[in-house]
C-alpha cells in the first residue's frame, strides 16, 4: 500500500501506464508488455486491470502462461 500511495503521489503510476500504452502501440501482441503491466497493476492495487492483463498474457503466450495462472490464483480469479 505504501508503494501504491507514493507511486501515485509522484506520478509514477501515470508515467508507467503511458509507457505501457506506448509499447502496445508499437506491438499490441507482445506478451511481455501485458505481463509487466499486470504485475504493475497488481502492485498498485488495480486487481481488475491485473486480471485482464494476466489473462491476455496467457492467450498470447501459452508456454509461460503458468506465470500468470499463479498470479490469477493469488488474486482469486482463475
Amino acid at each position: 500500500i505504501i508503494c501504491e500511495e507514493r507511486c501515485r503521489q509522484y506520478g509514477f503510476v501515470e508515467k508507467a501506464l503511458a509507457e505501457f500504452d506506448a509499447a502496445l502501440q508499437v506491438d499490441a501482441k507482445e506478451p511481455s508488455i501485458f505481463l509487466a503491466r499486470a504485475e504493475a497493476a497488481e502492485t498498485w492495487g488495480d486487481v481488475a486491470a491485473a486480471i485482464t492483463d494476466y489473462k491476455t498474457f496467457i492467450q498470447l503466450n501459452n508456454r509461460q502462461g503458468w506465470v500468470a495462472v499463479r498470479a490469477l490464483r493469488r488474486l482469486g480469479a482463475e
